[in-house]
């Protein structure tokens, strides 16, 4: 249709996807492998052909973005900043901290409230679980999903690496934080090591410091989700 009106080459086109893959430590999880999404963008004539870019977006970055490329006034009080002159090509660098945010409260077979919130930059990721006095359940840990948790779980019998992934799966502390530049998979934790303390603390200020700012009291504000219900209404 595009085509056909000879808009092709005057349409910013967007490419992007979901969440991470349904697995172990990807969807529903704020590790990079399920908060990390691929993006494409096409504007021929002002967006370089086969450029790429490592800065950090956010979807709630698309709108502004949007808006500025079509040279519309971008309103006071969007949560988002608007990354056109990173596709432009004028800058390489955006947002200097992402935020994710997960809860299993009301979503299929999930715990009753396993609230997580993260912060991350280009070289540190720190993860608040907010109630991890509690085991972490979901889809897959509960049989609904892929064959490869149960695959998981048998291994775990007899395989100590299987064991300990098993386990930090469902059972996580409450702060984690990884360095990303030596270990991209977060499968280290180094929350507990002193000289990491005064960087844990100034991205635990940044982050709740967007919580209030989004209004979102983590644990509280979640025990105010209603119960999930099928289509049937049960």
């Amino acid at each position: 249709a595009v085509s056909l009106a000879k808009k092709k080459d005057d349409t910013i086109f967007i490419y992007t996807s979901e969440q991470g893959a349904q697995f172990p430590f990807g969807k529903w999880t704020c590790y990079d492998i399920g908060l990390h999404v691929g993006f494409i963008m096409r504007w021929p004539n002002h967006i370089a052909a086969n450029s790429q870019s490592d800065a950090l977006v956010q979807y709630v970055d698309v709108v502004p973005t949007l808006l500025e490329l079509c040279d519309i006034q971008i309103p006071a009080g969007l949560d988002g900043r608007s990354f056109a002159d990173v596709v432009l090509g004028h800058k390489d660098q955006h947002q200097r901290y992402v935020f994710g945010v997960h809860t299993t409260r009301g979503i299929i077979q999930g715990s009753d409230s396993y609230p997580i919130r993260s912060v991350r930059t280009r070289q540190f990721k720190l993860i608040l679980n907010l109630n991890h006095t509690v085991t972490f359940h979901n889809i897959v840990t509960r049989g609904g999903g892929n064959p490869a948790w149960p695959s998981w779980v048998q291994a775990a019998q007899t395989d100590p690496i299987a064991k300990t992934l098993v386990n930090g799966y469902m059972r996580r502390p409450a702060i984690e934080f990884y360095d990303l530049a030596a270990d991209p998979f977060e499968r280290t934790n180094i929350a507990d090591l002193p000289q990491q303390q005064k960087e844990i603390a100034r991205l635990s200020k940044v982050l709740k410091s967007w919580m209030r700012q989004q209004g979102d009291q983590g644990h509280a504000t979640e025990m105010l989700v209603k119960a999930h219900k099928s289509v049937s209404g049960k």
